[in-house]
């Protein structure tokens, strides 16, 4: 079982290898801020239910070109493994000043369109699906940023993942179109790279996520409805620490802004006051009466990614532990935590002397009350960090260290 089976038994679909997943770029996802309902131990955890009336949808926009339908595609487009000629680095926001306790004097709004959006991009791409048997061809329109002056972009992989063989084109913002070829993507954690075969570029700046505080200033500039290039639309940050599930991942660490995003925004870049980019757009809630609630993955969370897709094509350093775990309740496990379904031979977990039926109560002195706080203390770490568990196993807590492995290079 790979790390990205380890809090479901649901196939993911694709991760960067080059198979199909068959899933729809389309696709609605859910989300749900209630703890999931604990199986029992015995028999093996259900499925879990979701559609709790309330949806999350990816932001790229998808629409038919023959046939009337927009189908899911069977043929990915993988590309060539380029070599990265540069790695991204967070620059830091300006130095608080102690006199006053701020970060400095933000930028208007017009100052930090005119720096960002000459690094901002259009991405469009066909998806071919069968509909009795007859191909359909749809187009998928998302947005992107440059991050290197020889050409390397970023989007959502929900956005380029089931793309025709050839068919990913990038705009600049200038208005030349670049073919692209991807480089590698993510979709537990909905990122990709692409490279298009241009120099002389203006890459983003990085900020850090890290730094960012519930009601800050917030930006981002996109492609809403495939048509209207180079939108800008600000907001706050509405929420830090958000974990949301999709059709392709249980859980993507985010935070929240209502900053307004839309179809076609998947992937742009979420802008702080300082004109740096601290998050990337990934989806929102899609309900009626329901209005700016739009979800950003966490820049820090995820450069190390980049910058692993670059050099080997996928990420190398995504965690695992080699467990199978669901919600543990104390009036049934004894301890509420993560409760320890299965163990793969082998494993990280095995090693550090995990067993099948152990509740995970704590890591690193951090309590553990379900499964999706344990994803959390994951997301903190990379391949080859060692943590302190509390365990909770007959009765008795011990304490054990675990070491992560690494993810496998897929074939």
């Amino acid at each position: 079982m790979s790390d990205f089976d380890e809090f479901s038994s649901r196939n993911r679909g694709e991760n960067g290898d080059g198979s199909a997943s068959g899933q729809n770029n389309s696709e609605t996802y859910h989300y749900s801020f209630r703890p999931y309902p604990a199986p029992e131990p015995v028999p093996p955890e259900p499925p879990k239910k979701r559609g709790l009336g309330i949806k999350i949808v990816a932001l790229c926009l998808v629409w038919a070109i023959l046939g009337g339908l927009a189908g899911g595609a069977i043929t990915l487009y993988f590309g060539g493994r380029l070599q990265p000629s540069s790695q991204v680095v967070i620059t830091p926001p300006p130095a608080a000043s102690a006199a006053s306790a701020q970060t400095g004097p933000e930028l208007s709004a017009s100052e930090i369109y005119r720096n960002t959006v000459v690094s901002c991009v259009s991405i469009t791409s066909s998806t071919t699906s069968s509909y009795f048997n007859r191909p359909v061809k749809s187009s998928v329109s998302g947005s992107g940023f440059v991050i290197s002056q020889d050409g390397y972009v970023i989007t959502n992989a929900h956005v380029i993942k089931d793309s025709d063989k050839d068919s990913i084109l990038v705009t600049l913002y200038n208005g030349s179109s670049y073919s692209a070829a991807v480089i590698g993507y993510d979709v537990d954690n909905d990122i990709a790279v692409l490279k298009i075969n241009v120099t002389g570029l203006t890459p983003v700046k990085f900020g850090s996520s890290s730094a960012l505080s519930v009601g800050d200033r917030v930006y981002t500039i996109g492609d809403p409805l495939g048509s209207l290039n180079y939108t800008m639309t600000g907001g706050l940050v509405s929420a830090l620490n958000r974990i949301i599930n999709t059709e392709n991942s249980d859980y993507i660490s985010t935070f929240q802004t209502d900053a307004a995003v839309n179809s076609g925004n998947s992937g742009g870049p979420i802008i702080n006051g300082y004109g740096q980019v601290v998050g990337i757009v990934t989806a929102k809630y899609s309900e009626q009466g329901v209005e700016g609630l739009g979800f950003a993955l966490p820049i820090d969370n995820i450069l190390y990614m980049i910058n692993e897709i670059m050099q080997y094509g996928y990420v190398k350093s995504k965690p695992v532990i080699g467990i199978s775990v669901s919600d543990a309740r104390k009036d049934r496990n004894g301890s509420a935590g993560a409760y320890v379904q299965s163990v793969n031979s082998g494993s990280a977990a095995e090693k550090a002397g995990l067993r099948a039926g152990d509740v995970i109560v704590a890591v690193d002195g951090n309590t553990i009350s379900s499964r999706q706080d344990l994803f959390a203390e994951k997301l903190k770490h990379k391949a080859g960090d060692t943590v302190k568990l509390k365990v909770y196993r007959s009765g008795s807590t011990i304490e054990l260290s675990l070491t992560f492995d690494s993810s496998p290079q897929k074939s």
